[in-house]
This record gives C-alpha cells, sequence and structure tokens, in this order.
C-alpha cells in the first residue's frame, strides 16, 4: 500500500507539472503573436513618423522656392527699370539663397521625374541669370524678363504637383502598411 500512495504521489506532482507545462504551451503561440503584432505597430509607427516629416520637409522646401523665386522675380523686374546694382546685388544673393534650397533639399528623395524638374528650373533659372547679367542693364526688356519667370512659374507648379505625388505615395505605403497589420494572421 505504502507503494500505491508513493506512486501516487509522483502521479500528483508530475499531474502539475503536465498541466503547468500544457498551459505553458497553449500560452506560447499568444506570446509570440503579441509579440509580432508589437513589433509590427513599432514599425508603422516608425513609417508613420518618417512621412510626417518628410511631408513637412517637402512642404517647407517647396514654400522656401516659392518665396525666393518671387524675390528672384521682383529684383530681377526692379534692376531691369531702376539699373541699379544694389538690385543686383540682392538678386545675385538670392540666387545663392535658391541655389542652396535646390541642391541640398532634394537630394533626399531619390526620385528620377523630381531630379529631372529640379534640373530643368535650374536651367531655366540659369537662362534668367545670362539674360540679366550678360546684357547691359540698358538693353534689358522687362517682358522678356517677365516671361522667362512665368516660364519658371509653370515648372515650380510642376515640382509642387510632383511633391503632392510623392506624399500621396507615402500615405499610401502607410495605409497599405496598416491594412497588412489589420489582416487576420489565420
Amino acid at each position: 500500500m505504502q507503494d500505491w500512495v508513493k506512486k501516487l504521489s509522483l502521479f500528483r506532482g508530475s499531474i502539475k507539472s503536465l498541466t503547468l507545462m500544457g498551459f505553458g504551451l497553449v500560452a506560447l503561440p499568444l506570446v509570440f503573436a503579441l509579440l509580432y503584432s508589437a513589433n509590427q505597430v513599432n514599425k508603422l509607427s516608425q513609417q508613420g513618423t518618417s512621412a510626417i516629416f518628410n511631408v513637412a520637409e517637402l512642404v517647407e522646401v517647396n514654400r522656401q522656392i516659392s518665396q525666393a523665386q518671387s524675390r528672384l522675380e521682383r529684383f530681377s523686374g526692379q534692376y531691369v527699370v531702376l539699373k541699379e546694382q544694389e538690385l543686383l546685388n540682392q538678386y545675385l544673393a538670392q540666387r545663392v539663397l535658391l541655389d542652396s534650397v535646390l541642391t541640398q533639399e532634394f537630394k533626399q528623395y531619390h526620385d528620377i521625374q523630381l531630379s529631372e524638374l529640379i534640373e530643368t528650373y535650374t536651367n531655366k533659372i540659369v537662362e534668367i541669370d545670362q539674360l540679366i547679367q550678360s546684357t547691359p542693364a540698358n538693353l534689358i526688356n522687362l517682358n522678356q524678363v517677365q516671361e522667362h519667370f512665368k516660364a519658371l512659374s509653370q515648372i515650380n507648379q510642376k515640382i509642387s504637383l510632383h511633391s503632392n505625388q510623392i506624399i500621396n505615395q507615402q500615405a499610401k505605403g502607410m495605409e497599405s502598411s496598416a491594412n497588412e497589420i489589420k489582416k487576420p494572421c489565420c
């Protein structure tokens, strides 16, 4: 009889162990699912943060370009009418600022169409520079300068539109990632 009691006490301990091990095995997939979900949510959060910063940066860069272009147009027009060297100097200072924005800010976007638009924009500015700097002040026609800036504004508008497309692509990428996380795993 003592043998039977010993076996029963061992069996109780092993039932307890088996029960705990069973609960552990049942809980293990749930733990993995929670860890996986937390990782996916973290990735989505990081992607969202990155997208928000990119959107804000693109909007700011487009604003800077538009402002610098407006100043360039104003200083060049004033220079053509008044023929004062100080206005030409202000034009050149704005030109340097615009070059800085164009070369520094758009490098991080590896978008071929955007690069082509920036190159077209830069080439148009070079044409305006040549007109203003290589033509004697008394021979420059204000209408000529305004026509060049009108073409520059059209290119700037294309840059803004393409920037909006980049923003929309990032938003769609975020939506796609969020939908992937929402999908049931089984």
